[in-house]
């Protein structure tokens, strides 16, 4: 998932719109490894050629990188630019993403089963230090800090390139 996300940024110039992951809300409650790419904004009928074009070509090339450190993202706003711009700049995968806005009701069974079906996660990433402070934190496993996580290089960065897409932001 979060190989698509840098591929589909690095190509965002020429859909004319930027990349960002989207919380969590088809599951986690299916069965096998699943995630969704959508195209936003427009007509549903008649998405952008160049923005289908794209997603095809990335979906045909994902691959893992074995430098991330794979994560749960919990907080932040639903289409997670904090987490985006993270898996954007250093080596870190998202599995789940649980949003700030269901935290209060999200069911603890439902938070476990999130890191439990991140394979191989290492651990939880906040969108900010409240978060932690939810009564359903103790079900979301060990915090993992971004810092522990390199930096990666290249150009699927928010807010380097000189194209005029607007980067994911913090």
């Amino acid at each position: 998932m979060t190989d698509a996300l840098r591929r589909l940024s690095e190509g965002a110039a020429r859909v004319g719109a930027p990349a960002t992951f989207e919380a969590t809300h088809h599951g986690p409650s299916l069965s096998l490894p699943t995630f969704f790419i959508e195209i936003g904004g427009g007509e549903a009928d008649d998405p952008p050629p160049a923005a289908t074009h794209l997603i095809a070509s990335v979906v045909r090339e994902l691959s893992e990188d074995p430098r991330d450190h794979v994560v749960v993202g919990v907080g932040g706003g639903h289409y997670a630019p904090h987490f985006t711009d993270l898996a954007l700049r250093r080596s870190i995968a998202f599995g789940h993403i649980l949003p700030r806005h269901v935290l209060d009701t999200l069911a603890p069974a439902v938070a476990r089963q999130a890191r439990e079906l991140t394979e191989g996660s290492e651990g939880v990433v906040y969108a900010r230090a409240a978060d932690m402070e939810r009564a359903v934190a103790q079900e979301w496993g060990g915090r993992f800090r971004e810092a522990a996580a390199s930096r990666r290089e290249g150009p699927a960065t928010p807010g380097s390139s000189s194209d005029g897409v607007p980067g994911a932001g913090t």
